[in-house]
């Protein structure tokens, strides 16, 4: 058996292209670690992970860590599950230590938050349940860094959820679902709190000209953002509305470094279904607590099994119509910010072919575009209506094909809801023999070919 100080000789030989014996070598202890005994193979990779080890070997223990957990979970015992468990969390915690001025690098962090998730996916909702309040309070960490591992597992994790995974189908995906849900008044929370606190502070590096600090806290944000995309995707709405996430995402539109970012968590949002519940709320408007009330003095006169009945079912309206204003609440907020973000673009130079403003430009009239769509009859203000449908209809004036494309969609939606009557299909309309521009190509090319038999 290879002892750990002989696996970082190959391992540090194997990084020469010239090397191909320490390159075979490495592969073949890889595999024998793969396949081997998993309890040995987790201490010699615990030992390579350590801070103190080159890149390579932290690279190379921390994948076969990965592959121990995904591959190979079953056969270790409950109690030998918990303790792999909080071995990883203290890995967690050890990388999440650096300091802001030399964090660990991108591949690292990347590494240990992907092994804390596939934990959790291993282990299920109730493992999620007991790290969700250690992950909230590393995101509200001072420390950019710790921060930044705390909501790349909170991004993972959800990540399970929102894109399909074949190892994870039927009761295990309610499970974690469930667990997911559950605890989404901690995670929202501090999603929101990173964005706030680390923007600021990397505003101030930046002022102060600490470039180091500064790119650790952007670093922070971008994570956060990230995430938040994906908890966008299938969190319920209104405690999203609620959690002040949509609003700092537009505000982050007018921050060149992150408002690609922000404008995905945000186009994710246009295309949701309000639910049913929430469109009856908001159909009903004061309509449904003039009801309610009628229901609770119709129920002062009836038995107390009528009053209980009534008094639930007054709750009950009474949380739709709460979860409804704040859906309406957010809506509102992100048809401002995005119009606010088209007047920018509207007013500034056009943007290159193939550059990331171009990019960003196309994101966000899809964005603006799929809200008209999806959302545009509950906006409750005519004023931002017209607002914001004269700044998308000036996207549609933008000098690119792109833009013009994402802008289009939207109008053949919103003139069928306002009673235009407009064809399903496209009709070509007739021609006459010899008619359009192809035809006269042709017929130019006919001429062409006669004029050079002349001259011959």
């Amino acid at each position: 058996m290879a002892t750990v100080e002989q696996y970082l000789s190959v391992l540090a030989g194997a990084q020469s292209a010239q090397n191909a014996e320490a390159q075979r070598a490495a592969a073949q202890m890889q595999i024998e670690l793969k396949t081997g005994d998993p309890r040995r193979a987790i201490a010699v990779c615990m030992a390579l992970a350590a801070r103190a080890q080159p890149l390579e070997a932290r690279h190379f223990g921390y994948g076969v860590l990965q592959h121990v957990v995904y591959k190979r979970w079953a056969e270790f015992s409950p109690e030998e599950r918990r303790q792999l468990g909080s071995l990883v969390y203290e890995k967690l915690s050890e990388v999440g230590a650096a300091p802001a001025g030399a964090p660990e690098p991108w591949v690292i962090k990347s590494k240990v938050a992907t092994l804390m998730a596939e934990v959790v996916r291993q282990e299920g909702a109730t493992l999620w349940a007991q790290l969700m309040p250690d992950l909230a309070a590393g995101a509200a960490s001072d420390s950019p860094v710790l921060a930044e591992l705390s909501v790349l597992v909170m991004r993972y994790v959800a990540e399970d959820v929102a894109v399909y995974n074949g190892d994870i189908i039927g009761g295990r995906m309610k499970e974690l679902l469930f667990g997911l849900t559950s605890t989404l008044p901690q995670a929202l929370p501090a999603l929101y709190r990173v964005l706030e606190v680390h923007y600021s502070r990397a505003v101030s590096a930046v002022s102060a000209g600490d470039t180091a600090t500064a790119k650790a806290h952007a670093a922070a944000v971008s994570a956060a953002l990230s995430a938040a995309a994906v908890y966008s995707e299938w969190a319920p709405l209104a405690p999203l509305m609620r959690s002040g996430l949509l609003d700092a995402c537009g505000h982050f539109l007018a921050s060149s470094e992150f408002r690609s970012l922000a404008c995905e968590v945000l186009r994710h949002v246009t295309y949701r279904r309000r639910g049913d519940t929430v469109n009856g709320a908001i159909a009903s408007g004061a309509a449904a607590s003039a009801g309610a009330g009628g229901a609770v003095a119709a129920a002062g006169g009836g038995g107390a099994g009528t009053g209980a009945g009534a008094g639930t079912t007054d709750e009950a309206a009474q949380e739709a119509a709460t979860d409804a204003a704040a859906v309406v609440s957010g809506l509102t907020g992100m048809c401002r910010s995005l119009g606010v973000a088209a007047q920018h673009v509207l007013t500034a130079s056009p943007a290159d072919a193939g550059t990331e403003e171009l990019e960003y430009v196309r994101r966000l009239t899809e964005c603006m575009a799929t809200l008209a769509t999806n959302h545009m009859t509950v906006l409750p203000d005519p004023g931002l209506r017209s607002a914001f449908l004269e700044a998308l209809l000036g996207l549609t004036r933008y000098p690119s094909l792109e833009v013009l494309g994402a802008a289009l969609p939207a109008w053949p939606g919103l003139l069928r809801g306002m009673g235009a009557e407009l064809p399903g299909t496209f009709h070509r309309p007739d021609k006459g023999v010899g008619s359009g521009v192809w035809a006269a190509q042709q017929a130019a090319a006919a001429v062409g070919h006669a004029v050079g038999g002349v001259a011959e």
